[in-house]
């Protein structure tokens, strides 16, 4: 049984049988594995999960950027019709 709920979420252990991928940061609960590892570094699940954050935390701010600017050109049209 290997539990995935670090990267997967799913509370629930999973059971791995030879030949079934394994990611990388999960925790073994059952009998010794022996393992390959296919993917490391760069190439890894959890570097993967990493490279979407990281991409999600600059959309976050340019998304933001722009909704200040959006909120300073309103509040400078407003007053300038009054």
């Amino acid at each position: 049984m290997n539990d995935e709920a670090m990267v997967t979420g799913e509370s629930m252990s999973v059971r791995k049988r030879l030949g079934d991928a394994l990611i990388g940061g999960t925790v073994n609960v059952g009998a010794p594995l022996w393992l390959r590892a296919t993917a490391v570094g760069a190439d890894s699940a959890l570097q993967a999960i990493a490279r979407l954050v990281e991409d999600t935390q600059v959309i976050n701010l340019a998304v933001k950027k722009i909704a200040v600017l959006n909120h300073s050109l309103s509040n400078s049209r407003g007053r300038a019709g009054h």
